[in-house]
């Protein structure tokens, strides 16, 4: 149980441990894990506008999960790509599923992925140069101290 902070209003609770259920757990002989970088808006654009030029009907849950965001965030994405007229939404009208959609790139949208994927990859391949900078540095480094 987590201890009332005093003047937070709660009332403070004698049988309370003293540890709390948010304090990290040792993780001695363990390896850190990397926690990934959280996405740029362009790079969720350009996952989504690549996923849909390949799979037009995908749902968003599916694009959600692929691009590793959340559903709502997919939704918004969408929207907004359709409102710059990258994107254009079909709805299956002969469909049972009368929600289902089809998300088709225009000519702007493909134009607009060509972009963001030489962007992309621009940015990708500066930071490549910058850690394999690091790397032969740290390389020189060990060959130093093994030679001591």
């Amino acid at each position: 149980m987590k201890q009332a902070i005093p003047g937070n209003g709660l009332k403070t609770n004698p049988n309370a441990s003293s540890k709390t259920d948010t304090e990290p757990k040792s993780n001695r002989g363990s390896k850190p894990e990397l926690k990934p970088k959280s996405k740029s808006k362009p790079e969720i654009e350009l996952e989504i506008l690549s996923r849909l030029e390949v799979e037009p009907n995908v749902s968003q849950r599916s694009l959600a999960t692929e691009v590793g965001v959340s559903l709502g965030s997919v939704n918004y994405c969408i929207k907004a790509l359709v409102e710059k007229g990258l994107v254009k939404a079909e709805n299956f009208r002969k469909s049972s599923n009368k929600i289902g959609y089809a998300y088709l790139l225009t000519p702007r949208g493909i134009q607009e992925k060509s972009k963001l994927t030489a962007s992309f990859l621009k940015r990708k391949q500066a930071e490549y140069r910058l850690l394999e900078q690091e790397i032969n540095h740290l390389r020189a480094q060990l060959m130093k101290e093994n030679a001591k």
